[in-house]
Order: structure tokens, then sequence, then C-alpha cells
């Protein structure tokens, strides 16, 4: 039996090496948030693999900020 548990959004940081879909697995998120503590290839990997599954993604590199408004 998988454990799910369902979140807004995921923030990856430190370069992790699963796999975005393995995440989402267990955590279903529709909007990914990538630090900067990430490398550029490592966000880039990221960003490609969050496209193939039609999640968002916020890059803070290029957008600067994430803010969670109420």
């Amino acid at each position: 039996l998988a454990y799910t548990c369902n979140v807004d959004f995921i923030l990856i940081s430190n370069n992790p090496e699963v796999p975005l879909g393995e995440l989402l697995k267990s955590y279903p998120a529709s909007q990914v948030i990538i630090d900067l503590s990430n490398s550029w290839k490592t966000a880039q990997r990221i960003k490609a693999e969050a496209k193939e599954m039609g999640v968002e993604v916020w890059d803070i590199r290029e957008k600067g900020a994430w803010l969670l408004r109420w």
C-alpha cells in the first residue's frame, strides 16, 4: 500500500536525484517550486519533467520570489 498526501505545491531544493514523477506519486501537487539551492542543470531537468506531466513550475532563479497569497 503506497502512502499519498495531496499537497498544494512541492518545494524542490538541494539537487534531488529522485525523478519528479516519483515525488508526485506520493505527494500529488499542482505546482512545483524550484529554489536557488538547485543547480541550473537540475532545474532544467525538473522543468522538463514537469512539462511532460502538465505540472506548473515556478523557478525562483528566473521568476524571483514565490509568494503565497491567502
